[in-house]
């Protein structure tokens, strides 16, 4: 058999490469076999495949290529010349006009803008598009080659350069699928915990699926405060983090965002997705955020919240196919949130009964047996018992009163209807609900004044803002076993004082931030802040003029 010519073992060599790339279905195999094997049919030293940006694939300035997949350099080289290609110079060439480029000497070219520090001698340049679905997916970059490259070499490239055009567009089509799939399994679980009412946190639960379904690094659940108005399109007050999985981002539960000019507020206001390839970091100054998605959590054609998922500067955007998977996760979970709320409704409804007699027999009979107990004590004061015993029947008296002060409490609890549950009072049990099981003893807390027919909604989530932080700090940084919370209106002031019996000193690395919040919070209307940390506790007092 006579020996085949080098143009025979070069159509044999493209047509195993052919074979290679349309058996495979996995993307990421897909794209760095491509370069591979473009390096082996050319003969070239370095390769790579620089995939075009989605979001602005003909921007003159910015980043145009949104990955570039290398082959040929080492780790160390790589991470000696730094930050890779973006696309301008003789890469962007390619790009404004997607027709195969093959040139002998890169530095003499006029398109060419030279190369960064450490970069490894480059000469012979051959530049091939990638077309898939009728589109540039990106272009094939090869350099250096003994003797430059050769017709032939560009059109051995260009056609490996239309297989794995088809090659790209069967793996995109299979990950598709395979990612439609993984969100539809989140759906159907997230339904299905929901509706379970399995005593899981069921926006936790929504921000934990939907990062890790996304490939993302944090997703926040963020609701509206009662300043938040769904029907202003300048987006007037603020929405507040309810949930976070992942840390990237710094964000914490509680911490506050503006509804206007954020991508979250305006996909709270226009209900609609908002997409951003990089944006401003707010919780955290001169911080910057990879690929967003701000989807909002709808129900009756209102706004309940937004979903926001996020990736690292260093991700990829997300696709449209993700986007729109997204949209329908969101959608779906928003649905499935009403039918819990609806569910819980019924059943908070058959507590409330349960509720209402519970506080007539403490009101009835408990509070009027400790009262008459307390009276008959008081009775014995002045008839001519020993000193020590009066004080005695002093202190006792004071206890019972306590213990009458906090059972009419717990009944003012007790017996809330849903409109009560909005009101500040109710906001703050409800604070200081949330960390009740971290303390050896239940919180005390004492209301003083009209609170609720008085205090404005804004002032009301600076007190609501002002409890949690304070609470949250005890909690956490001072090991206390018990605190005391109490909001007073009177003369004219409005006074809260969150009171521990914990270690003390304020921790500037931990609590400066929030101290500093509080701080502006008081200034901002006029008011104080004082911090009074000794080893034995920390007393904060936040004092602020009361509405007109």
């Amino acid at each position: 058999m006579p020996s085949s010519t080098p143009v025979e073992a070069r159509l044999r060599a493209l047509i195993q490469a052919n074979e290679q790339l349309v058996s495979a279905l996995d993307l990421e195999v897909v794209l760095r076999r491509i370069v591979e094997l473009a390096i082996e049919l050319s003969g070239a030293q370095y390769g790579a495949l620089g995939v075009l940006s989605s979001t602005a694939p003909t921007t003159p300035s910015g980043k145009r290529l949104e990955r570039f997949i290398y082959v040929g350099l080492d780790p160390d080289e790589a991470k000696a010349i730094g930050h890779l290609p973006d696309g301008h110079g003789l890469l962007g060439a390619l790009i404004d006009s997607p027709e195969p480029i093959r040139i002998d000497e890169i530095g003499v070219d006029a398109r060419s803008v030279g190369f960064p520090a450490h970069h490894p001698p480059m000469r012979e340049f051959l530049g091939v598009p990638v077309h898939s679905r009728d589109t540039i997916f990106g272009n094939l970059y090869l350099t250096n080659h003994d003797g430059g490259f050769t017709a032939e070499d560009q059109e051995v490239v260009t056609a490996l350069a239309a297989t794995a055009g088809l090659a790209i567009q069967n793996a995109r089509l299979f990950t598709e699928t395979a990612r439609r799939q993984a969100w539809t399994a989140a759906t159907a679980e997230i339904t299905a915990a929901l509706l379970a009412g399995d005593g899981r946190d069921p926006l936790a639960l929504i921000a934990e699926r939907v990062r890790d379904t996304a490939d993302a690094a944090v997703a926040l659940v963020l609701v509206p405060t009662a300043t938040a108005d769904t029907t202003d399109a300048g987006g007037a007050g603020t929405l507040r983090v309810a949930a976070v999985s992942g840390g990237a981002w710094g964000a914490a539960v509680g911490d506050e965002l503006a509804v206007a000019d954020t991508l979250a507020g305006h996909a709270f206001t226009s209900r609609q997705v908002e997409f951003a390839a990089t944006l401003p970091n707010p919780y955290a100054d001169g911080g910057i955020l990879g690929p967003t998605l701000a989807l909002p959590l709808t129900a009756d054609g209102a706004s309940s919240g937004v979903l926001v998922i996020g990736r690292a500067t260093d991700q990829v955007v997300f696709s449209p196919a993700t986007r729109e998977m997204a949209a329908e996760f969101a959608a779906q979970a928003s649905l499935a949130l009403a039918l819990a709320e609806a569910r819980e409704a019924r059943q908070r409804m058959a507590v409330v009964r349960d509720r209402g007699r519970i506080a007539r027999e403490l009101h009835d009979n408990v509070i009027q047996q400790l009262f008459g107990s307390g009276l008959e004590l008081q009775g014995l004061l002045g008839t001519g018992i020993r000193e020590d015993v009066s004080e005695s029947i002093t202190r006792v008296t004071d206890q019972l009163d306590d213990a009458i002060s906090q059972i009419r409490l717990a009944i003012f609890a007790l017996t809330a209807t849903q409109t009560d549950a909005s009101s500040l009072r109710h906001r703050i049990i409800d604070v200081v609900e949330q960390y009740r099981h971290e303390l050896l003893r239940s919180p005390r807390i004492d209301f003083r004044g009209a609170l609720d027919s008085t205090v404005t909604a804004g002032l009301a989530d600076d007190v609501v803002a002002v409890v949690r932080e304070a609470v949250s700090n005890t909690v956490k940084h001072a090991r206390a076993r018990t605190v005391n919370v109490s909001v007073a209106l009177a003369s004219g002031r409005l006074r809260v004082e969150v009171a521990d019996d914990g270690q003390g000193g304020v921790d500037a690395s931990t609590r400066r931030s929030g101290l500093a919040n509080l701080r502006a919070r008081a200034e901002a209307r006029g008011g104080t802040l004082a911090v009074d940390s000794t080893s034995s506790g920390t007393r904060v007092i936040w004092e602020v003029p009361a509405p007109a």
